[in-house]
């Protein structure tokens, strides 16, 4: 299966398999070993209603970041947020400084929710709101003991065609590595305007690059990360799934390890 590194989150709402929809963008850039990672905050529940809280950013210990887009949680059932975390917390036991960290998160974590997603009804109702194969997509970033930034990237899905014959779940899940920067969840207007495919694209990256000129590499990349989500919330065809406050973290070795540019306060614990 061919996946696309700019993928968008599901929305799943069946009275039968109650949890919530959350349209959710999210950018990482890694440069000069140092990660930087932004997102929004809106869930939108299948009501239509919506809330601006959601922690869609994760710093398990101090070395270790996962974010996530998709199908994320079936109410009280199971979370893949909390998922990912339990399954961290079990190999770091072996050394949360391995040069493998995230290979053995990522692959576990995989494993995890194609269980959790292997109910029909879930499968069905992905197929009918979305007409795609797409379930999740994720990002599993660690520090390793000599001070490297390793990130894996995530995508699972299932083969549509096959669900369609025969009602029954085949899963493809695609990994690659974070090598500079990749968009995932509402992506389209982060896309455009990282590759200033546009004339507006092109005029306001312009205008970033001038007025950015004279910030540090790390603020740059922090100030260039929210840009591209306040962009996303403003224009995104889909933006009424999209919603501010914005959160940025940045990634490193030491001194910086783990440093919130800005967190909202329900997600201090996160």
């Amino acid at each position: 299966m061919k996946w696309l590194v700019v993928t968008f989150l599901l929305t799943v709402t069946q009275t039968a398999w109650p949890q919530y929809k959350s349209g959710t963008v999210i950018f990482l850039s890694l440069s000069e070993n140092q990660l930087t990672v932004a997102a929004d905050s809106r869930i939108t529940f299948g009501s239509g209603e919506y809330q601006d809280t959601e922690c869609k950013i994760s710093a398990f210990g101090s070395k270790f970041i996962f974010t996530m887009a998709g199908v994320a949680e079936n109410g009280t059932k199971w979370n893949a947020r909390s998922i990912a975390r339990q399954i961290w917390q079990s190999e770091s036991k072996d050394g949360s400084g391995a040069s493998d960290l995230h290979i053995r998160v990522s692959d576990k974590w995989i494993t995890a929710m194609e269980k959790v997603y292997d109910d029909p009804a879930l499968i069905a109702a992905s197929r009918t709101q979305t007409g795609t194969d797409y379930l999740a997509s994720a990002a599993f970033a660690a520090l390793d003991k000599s001070g490297k930034i390793n990130v894996m990237l995530v995508d699972i899905g299932f083969d549509l065609r096959f669900f369609d014959a025969t009602g029954k779940i085949r899963f493809f899940a695609d990994r690659r590595i974070l090598l500079k920067q990749s968009a995932l969840g509402h992506a389209d207007v982060v896309t455009e305007f990282l590759s200033r495919s546009s004339e507006r694209s092109i005029a306001y990256m312009e205008w970033f690059d001038t007025t950015s000129a004279a910030l540090s590499r790390s603020k740059e990349q922090a100030a260039l990360a929210s840009k591209f989500i306040e962009l996303s919330i403003l224009l995104h065809p889909k933006n009424t799934e999209l919603g501010f406050p914005i959160d940025v973290v940045q990634f490193g070795p030491p001194p910086l390890g783990i440093h919130w540019i800005w967190i909202k306060p329900n997600c201090q614990q996160n």
